[in-house]
């Protein structure tokens, strides 16, 4: 498990840490795994400088530093943000505080309008 800091566009700002949880899975090689992100990549992508191309879209991260990378999104020919992350490992517990204040703050955009997506072939 890993945290992700999602960039709000609007905003030009990322989220708090421990707003997103990704997911680092080991196998043959290092992959970034993301099923929870909505409109987003639906295939795991190599780590550390991986892409993939899903019927959303073109995905690729970058590695920042060290440590810390960015998920990004291939847009009108040029990448935008996603989110950023770092492959420390982390806990369920350590994302309760923001889970709670997006399942239970009147401000949370969880709560301020409706969210929905579903994977589908097309």
């Amino acid at each position: 498990m890993l945290s992700a800091n999602v960039f709000n566009h609007d905003k030009k700002e990322l989220s708090p840490e421990f707003d997103h949880m990704t997911l680092l899975v080991h196998l043959d090689k290092d992959y970034l795994a993301d099923i929870g992100f909505g409109d987003s990549f639906r295939k795991q992508i190599e780590i550390p400088t991986g892409e993939s191309e899903d019927i959303s879209g073109y995905y690729k991260v970058f590695n920042i530093d060290s440590n810390r990378y960015e998920l990004q999104r291939k847009e009108d020919e040029e990448w935008k943000l996603q989110y950023t992350f770092t492959t420390i490992p982390r806990k369920f517990s350590d994302f309760k505080e923001i889970c709670d204040f997006q399942q239970d703050s009147p401000t949370s955009h969880f709560r301020t309008r409706t969210k929905c997506t579903i994977a589908t072939l097309n």
